[in-house]
């Protein structure tokens, strides 16, 4: 769908989706980024399959008559997090992988360790991402800078691409619209960065206390309405995409490409 294509473009600086996940939707994720005044911290990321998802895994299993790892055991499996570590920057180490379990379903909880923010690189990658190699070509990582107790969150908000002119309106397709919607249902990713400290000046558009949001996407919201969504296929540019998104109930994303933290 083309209109999900954009989306995931403008949004692509603002998210780092890894661990090895192969499902389209049915899964919450987020990432908290910890950042202690020395520049140093720990990324935390957390990927939750629905009961919904979890049920229809194993339904799916049991058909195909399929054994072996579950998707919770590939998502905590050590080699794997070792190697997403490598692509999250120079530097950053595994540090360890935990099952849980809440009212929204089951997943993993990876932690990772760093010693210097401005080597961070976070993209919007479905199975982790980084610098380097022809696979990152499109790819627009948000970068740290730090100096002095200063740290400064670097993204590039890019213009959606442009529709080719034989391209099929999928949106405007209800069925393809309602398996999209089915697809997407529960499906939700939030990043934070969470400074381990005193937050003395920041212009973040959104902070709650130590804790700045750079996107939380509700995708049940997003795909409701069919004409933000044309809405949306239409912006030109950023600005007007964001008023769009100010629209959609429960999404937040910051507008400024570049956000200041003094911390101490």
């Amino acid at each position: 769908m083309k209109f999900i294509a954009k989306f995931r473009t403008m949004l692509a600086a603002f998210v780092a989706l890894s661990v090895t996940l192969l499902f389209t939707g049915c899964f919450q994720m987020e990432q908290v980024i910890n950042i202690k005044p020395d520049g140093s911290g720990t990324i935390v990321m957390t990927a939750v399959l629905t009961k919904e998802a979890l049920k229809q895994i194993e339904e799916m299993s049991k058909a195909g008559g399929e054994k072996g790892k579950t998707p919770i055991d590939e998502m905590t499996d050590p080699t794997k997090a070792a190697e997403q570590a490598k692509k999250l920057g120079e530097g950053v180490k595994f540090v360890k992988a935990e099952k849980i379990k809440n009212d929204v379903g089951e997943g993993a909880k990876l932690t990772f360790s760093f010693t210097d923010v401005t080597k961070l690189h976070v993209d919007m990658d479905m199975n982790g991402g980084g610098p380097g190699g022809d696979e990152n070509k499109e790819k627009e990582p948000v970068t740290f800078g730090f100096n002095k107790g200063t740290l400064t969150i670097k993204s590039t908000h890019k213009k959606p691409a442009a529709a080719k002119p034989n391209d099929k309106e999928d949106k405007d397709d209800p069925a393809a619209l309602a398996m999209m919607q089915q697809m997407m249902k529960g499906m939700k990713i939030s990043v934070f960065v969470n400074i381990e400290g005193t937050i003395t000046e920041t212009d973040a558009a959104h902070r709650d206390g130590s804790r700045i949001t750079l996107a939380v996407v509700p995708f049940d919201e997003v795909l409701k309405d069919p004409k933000k969504m044309k809405a949306m296929d239409k912006a030109d540019g950023w600005n007007d995409a964001l008023k769009v998104l100010k629209e959609i109930p429960g999404v937040v994303v910051e507008p400024k490409e570049t956000v200041t933290v003094k911390i101490k």
